[in-house]
């Protein structure tokens, strides 16, 4: 008894109404030849070969339109989407905005007011020297000498 393979998903096959072929291939097919026909027939006078070339030059890219798809999407799709982007795509540098920045600039003001104090707010010089000597004192007892 032979065995066939069912997919899953379902949903990625595509019905076929006829001869194999979705019904977008059933439309865009019969247009592509419409078209190609008509060019053959209008060129025709100038050269059978030239005229061949060139309907084939036209109903190619059409037919291939019918049957192409990707990610689910057909080649309308993408090919709007790369227009789009080529009319829109202009130089546009990176840009950032600061969201926080007046919180920034109030804190750095604070902090730069807070330090303003402290350096007026500051000891004399004569208690400087007095500190100083203190942590050169404490430096020197600490350093390992044992008296």
């Amino acid at each position: 008894m032979p065995w066939t393979k069912v997919p899953q998903d379902l949903s990625k096959i595509k019905p076929k109404t006829m001869a194999g072929l979705t019904k977008r291939q059933l439309i865009l097919m019969p247009i592509a030849a419409a078209i190609g026909v008509l060019i053959f027939f209008a060129l025709r006078t100038i050269n059978t070969t030239l005229a061949a070339l060139i309907m084939v030059a036209v109903v190619l890219p059409i037919m291939t339109l019918s049957s192409y798809e990707k990610d689910g999407r057909p080649a309308e799709y993408h090919i709007k989407l790369f227009l789009r982007h080529k009319k829109l795509a202009k130089r546009r540098p990176y840009r950032t905005s600061n969201l926080y920045k007046h919180f920034n600039t109030n804190e750095s003001e604070d902090i730069a007011h807070a330090n303003h104090k402290a350096k007026n707010t500051a000891a004399t010089p004569k208690n400087r020297k007095q500190t100083s000597k203190g942590k050169n004192n404490k430096a020197r007892t600490t350093a390992g000498h044992k008296k």
